[in-house]
């Protein structure tokens, strides 16, 4: 077993509280939220007894979303997914929107949700287009959202922009009671970018802030996982997603605070590989 150490990493310590509050300041003024720091009161707490506690034998099930997002992905493929997630009880199935509405006929009743990507991988279309496939995948029966921001607008620091796209989608979760998460695709971001997209998210109404789609040049990192933490504290839930492939990675992001892991590797994890 690696350890991840990542108890004692500057997010966790509460080292980078001060960089986070900066930037939320920046951002409400940028934006006009005048209220935004007001979502985020862990960081006036040194101590992190803001974190929610995790029960050391926490079922690795219950976080993992069974993932299938390859391009030559068939039925067969498709339904060997929805069988092994039923049979290993995750939390849920993420899929392409093309498969929502059979996954969702093909595990009704097991309990197991079906997860869905927009905007998926590169997050280059128009908020529009992005808002239009969030709302035909719930209505498919998607319960779960995972939207790609627009990395380029990002790096760009149109700022407004970022938040006007991720919201579009946000909102239109939140009219169908879908959940919400928000790929920032960290391997492209600076440290600084990293928690400006967090911020952003929390202030759009995101449920979850996501590392990655996979499919870029790396997935999550424990570093950067820590700084996802710190940002959105309470105020969002972190899906950490991208090369997270064995039981005791799982295990170390879920005990810092991770509330859900994007894999593929999800039988592995679960039977203690």
């Amino acid at each position: 077993m690696t350890d991840l150490h990542m108890t004692a990493r500057p997010g966790y310590t509460g080292q980078l509280n001060g960089k986070i509050l900066e930037r939320i300041r920046f951002l409400s003024k940028e934006l006009d939220l005048p209220n935004l720091e007001d979502k985020f009161p862990h960081l006036k707490v040194t101590d992190g007894s803001w974190r929610k506690p995790v029960p050391v034998n926490a079922n690795l099930a219950d976080y993992i979303d069974h993932t299938q997002l390859k391009a030559d992905a068939n039925d067969a493929a498709i339904a060997q997914l929805c069988d092994e997630a039923k049979k290993f009880h995750f939390k849920a199935v993420c899929v392409n929107g093309c498969n929502v509405a059979r996954c969702a006929k093909l595990l009704k009743g097991s309990g197991v949700h079906v997860a869905c990507v927009c905007g998926f991988p590169l997050g280059q279309m128009t908020s529009t287009m992005k808002a239009a496939e969030a709302k035909e995948e719930v209505e498919q029966g998607a319960h779960d959202v995972d939207m790609v921001i627009n990395i380029g607008k990002m790096k760009s620091k149109d700022y407004r922009y970022v938040f006007e796209d991720i919201k579009a989608v946000c909102d239109v979760c939140t009219a169908g009671k879908a959940v919400s998460k928000v790929i920032l695709e960290t391997c492209l971001l600076t440290e600084e970018e990293i928690i400006d997209g967090c911020i952003l998210c929390v202030a759009a109404g995101a449920t979850f802030v996501k590392t990655s789609t996979g499919f870029s040049t790396r997935g999550s990192t424990p570093e950067v996982v820590d700084i996802m933490l710190a940002v959105v504290g309470n105020a969002a839930l972190m899906k950490a997603a991208g090369g997270v492939r064995d039981r005791s990675t799982a295990a170390q992001y879920v005990s810092a605070g991770v509330s859900r892991i994007g894999t593929s590797s999800g039988m592995g994890i679960v039977s203690k590989i």
